[in-house]
């Protein structure tokens, strides 16, 4: 659930197929991180709802079991999602649900919905026009101006169709032999939906405000300009203004086989953590069934590799750094992600030395896993 944001560091190719440089943080000293094992047993507590600790979002303690999904499907879905939360703003349910999904062109607008706070809540939605008042005058007058989100899908629609154009070009320049990056429609993807609200930086991860996470001290070492840190502030609006309550939100995409292209496995994103709740056995190394850190989500593993209690580490903290966030040679991101264009949502740019803090709830799963406890 990248993935940097939600977004963050891809190579970019140009339309005459040359490939930018992959910028890297490298700390002096390394930084720490946190997995949650056991995703997939009964006894799980996701970080945001258990009863304590640094992850925990008193404000979701309070709600219902309510979660809005917005489905893919690229400007099509960030259109119709943008009138489906702005109904449900206006009807008081966005700010009782816990959890906001998406998928592909959802996720644009669930990035910039979750994470912006340059402009309140009701500019960025916009204003509700009844059906019978509907003119082109008055669509036209939907973009406001002050930060709305439909503003930025009509500019968008200037900017996304030469990104694919560029990939079009570079394919068609390529040598036998030679593989092509998906840089240049994340980075588009990027500019037009996340840039508008300052959360396009290649230098970024992301958080939850109220919580305590390793990334909280990697902050505090690292200036603005090394890493900028991107806050879910769950009643939080602009200049720390309260704000109408927003779920938390949870982007999905998929990693697929190189040699099953027809299969893929969930990847779930979210301020809290990266990951699978899923276990799936049938890959080398297997994935799934926790999640770690956004902070180290796309890292090299630490020297010496450490006793993991669970391979999550092996599939979601890379053994070489590169784009994708995933061990090389085992998994790949799937660059169809529910259309021709491949909308996909950039991932963690982050590649730093890490050493992993390991946090695995108390259970009877110790008892036969002796080596798996706390360091």
């Amino acid at each position: 659930m990248s993935p940097t944001l939600i977004c963050l560091l891809l190579a970019w190719v140009s339309s005459s197929s040359s490939v930018r440089v992959l910028a890297e943080i490298r700390p002096e000293q390394p930084l720490s991180f946190n997995f949650f094992t056991g995703a997939n047993e009964s006894w799980f507590k996701y970080p945001e709802t258990a009863s304590g600790g640094n992850y925990t979002i008193l404000s979701l303690l309070d709600k219902s079991q309510l979660g809005i999904a917005i489905s893919g499907g690229g400007f099509r879905a960030a259109t119709l999602g943008l009138g489906w939360l702005r109904a449900l703003h206006l009807l008081n349910i966005t700010s009782a649900a816990r959890y906001l999904t998406s998928n592909s062109g959802g996720s644009w607008l669930n990035a910039a919905f979750s994470f912006q706070d340059r402009v309140p809540l009701s500019s960025f939605l916009g204003p509700y026009i009844p059906p019978q008042q509907l003119t082109e005058q008055r669509l036209q007058q939907a973009d406001t101006g002050d930060g709305s989100f439909a503003g930025v899908i009509a500019d968008a629609g200037l900017l996304i169709p030469g990104a694919q154009g560029a990939i079009e070009d570079a394919f068609r320049g390529l040598q036998p032999g030679q593989q092509l990056g998906i840089g240049a429609w994340s980075n588009a993807i990027g500019q037009a939906f996340l840039e508008p609200y300052g959360l396009n930086s290649d230098a970024s991860t992301i958080t939850a405000a109220g919580t305590a996470g390793p990334i909280h001290q990697a902050a505090a070492r690292l200036s603005g300009e090394q890493l900028q840190v991107y806050t879910y502030r769950p009643t939080g609006g602009p200049g720390g203004k309260t704000s109408t309550s927003k779920p938390f939100p949870i982007i999905l995409g998929s990693i697929m086989l190189p040699d099953t292209p027809l299969g893929f496995y969930v990847v779930e994103f979210s301020p809290l953590y990266i990951g699978s709740p899923a276990f799936f056995n049938d890959t080398t190394p297997p994935i799934g069934g926790g999640f770690v850190d956004p902070i180290g989500f796309n890292t090299p593993l630490p020297e010496p590799e450490p006793t993991l209690p669970s391979p999550i580490l092996q599939a979601f903290a890379a053994t070489a750094a590169n784009v994708t966030g995933f061990n090389n040679g085992s998994v790949r991101t799937n660059s169809s992600a529910g259309g021709p264009g491949g909308q996909l949502m950039r991932l963690q740019p982050l590649q730093v030395t890490a050493k992993p803090v390991y946090v695995v709830p108390s259970s009877p799963w110790l008892a036969s896993h002796p080596r798996s406890s706390p360091t």
